[in-house]
């Protein structure tokens, strides 16, 4: 009875022990090369003129943040948060004067990786998806103050992730990613944001994004 006790006990040590071990927290930042179709266009018709029109692909700053735990040897799940913003300025006569256009993009995600587990690093491959909620500011030189529209949708998130050991449970992390975002148009009291206020053509923030991260990663 007692060599069963203490087995047992022994069993659940190394349980918990193993299980320590399986946490972790990362946090960063990174560039993304990003192309937002349908909002380039309302831009460049709208208010830029030919030397200063909005590219199809622009540099976006994102910040991450993501908690996760590996379940078996080579499965992980963990939760995502991830912010990008985005900004265009000009002053023209096209725009009769100032255009101020800035956005930023709350991208919570679920995702799900194969891991590699190494001595010093570790490797994860890996998607998931979850909801986005967009937040866009618009200054018109006709108006003294900024137009907040509100937007919200689905993304979907693919990414290669590495981390290698700088001392004790401290590692240096590195992720690359691919991003498929579907937004619907931006409203603003139940106004949605159009090309002209003759057009029933609504502007979307759907967008592809590839980016590269930089961060720390702490295991537990």
């Amino acid at each position: 009875m007692k060599k069963t006790l203490f087995l047992a006990l022994l069993l659940l040590s190394a349980s918990v022990n193993a299980q320590s071990q399986l946490f972790e927290i990362n946090a960063g930042m990174g560039i993304d090369l990003n192309t937002t179709p349908s909002l380039n266009d309302y831009i460049n018709t709208g208010f830029a003129t030919s030397s200063d029109e909005r590219p199809s692909i622009n540099t976006n700053v994102e910040f991450y943040g993501e908690v996760g735990r590996q379940v078996t040897d080579h499965f992980q799940l963990g939760v995502e948060y991830a912010l990008t913003v985005a900004s265009y300025n000009t002053f023209n006569d096209k725009a009769g004067g100032r255009y101020d256009l800035s956005y930023t993009m709350h991208m919570p995600s679920l995702m799900a990786y194969y891991v590699i587990n190494g001595s010093g690093y570790k490797f994860k491959f890996g998607g998931g998806a979850g909801y986005r909620i967009a937040s866009l500011d618009e200054t018109l030189a006709v108006y003294p103050s900024a137009v907040n529209y509100k937007s919200t949708g689905v993304g979907f998130l693919l990414k290669a992730d590495g981390s290698t050991s700088l001392g004790g449970n401290l590692y240096a992390n590195i992720q690359g990613i691919l991003r498929l975002d579907f937004l619907g148009a931006p409203e603003h009291n139940n106004i949605k944001l159009s090309y002209s206020t003759f057009s029933n053509e609504d502007v979307n923030l759907n967008s592809f994004s590839a980016g590269l991260r930089l961060g720390l990663t702490y295991m537990f």
